[in-house]
């Protein structure tokens, strides 16, 4: 569920700063505590121990894929935009 989220938020994410043209490292400057926010709040809701937010294996098993569907989210405002 925890991933489902977090991939919903990364691809409307992207799309919003695709319709605002923020790309490069500006956008993975606020993707990183977007989603960093997104999983804290995830860990409130659902007693989740905070720690397991903090270790490099979240990052990797959570972050990273979103990064990806955030790329694939300001791509689909591209092709949007293009055939509109």
């Amino acid at each position: 569920m925890f991933l489902i989220i977090k991939s919903v938020l990364a691809l409307v994410l992207g799309f919003l700063l695709g319709y605002f043209k923020i790309t490069g490292m500006i956008g993975f400057m606020v993707f990183l505590p977007v989603q960093y926010l997104a999983g804290q709040l995830y860990c409130t809701q659902f007693k989740i121990p905070d720690y397991l937010m903090d270790s490099g294996e979240m990052f990797t098993t959570q972050c990273l894929p979103s990064f990806g569907l955030f790329l694939v989210g300001g791509k689909f405002y591209d092709f949007f935009r293009w055939f509109g």
